[in-house]
């Protein structure tokens, strides 16, 4: 009988850091991001979390400053 993937929720979520990270450190070894991160980064970053562990919502409406 194949073992089922364990699923949970602090497992999913620690998967999801790990799949986030390695896309931001794949990034920063290509250059396409500097080690230096500001709020949009970190926003960008949980965003990218929440996405690996929901469906994303549409992008907020934002007002242009």
């Amino acid at each position: 009988m194949k073992k089922k993937p364990d699923t949970k929720p602090e497992y999913r979520v620690a998967d999801a850091l790990r799949k986030v990270a390695q896309s931001i450190d794949a990034e920063l070894a290509d250059g396409h991001r500097s080690w230096k991160i500001d709020a949009e980064d970190l926003l960008e970053t949980l965003r990218s979390v929440a996405d690996e562990l929901d469906p994303p919502l549409p992008p907020p409406k934002r007002k242009k400053r």
